[in-house]
């Protein structure tokens, strides 16, 4: 693996369900410390609008690897309108894809988990505060940079 928890074994046939059996019961005796469900964020950078253009995703790509002791950067920027917002998932429509407007470029975006938070905490035309980290989505064969976002906060509407 590529950090200290990374890990790798070899395993005969014979003893894998006994192995699977006490990783079932060890599992089932972590307690998790609920009190840290919403943990601060930890914001590596505010970015200005003007450095919101695909070429950040270079300046990205130098930082990696990402992994255990070492997350993906975080970055915030302020005042950046929604365009456009649609809800996706097949099943549970659950998460949304937004598209920012920031200045010279327009970042579209995903937010995992907030489709219930379009038209009650903000709304297409509103300005945001956004706390995000970098990703590339393709999709039929392009690839574009995207946003991930992790929190985000209503500015109000752009008049």
């Amino acid at each position: 693996g590529g950090h200290a928890f990374a890990a790798g074994f070899s395993l005969m046939q014979e003893k894998l369900a006994p192995f699977l059996k006490k990783v079932q019961e060890f599992t089932a005796t972590i307690e998790f410390d609920k009190s840290s469900e919403n943990p601060p964020l930890s914001i590596d950078a505010e970015l200005p609008h003007d450095y919101l253009t695909p070429e950040l995703l270079t300046v990205y790509d130098t930082f990696e690897p990402y992994g255990e002791g070492f997350p993906p950067l975080l970055f915030a920027a302020k005042g950046i309108k929604i365009t456009a917002a649609s809800i996706m998932g097949k099943t549970q429509p659950q998460h949304l894809r937004l598209t920012f407007d920031c200045g010279t470029y327009k970042w579209t975006a995903v937010y995992w988990q907030a489709a219930d938070k379009l038209n009650v905490e903000f709304k297409i035309g509103d300005s945001i505060d956004a706390v995000f980290m970098l990703g590339r989505n393709t999709f039929n064969g392009n690839t574009v940079p995207q946003m991930i976002i992790q929190d985000m906060r209503n500015t109000g509407a752009d008049s």
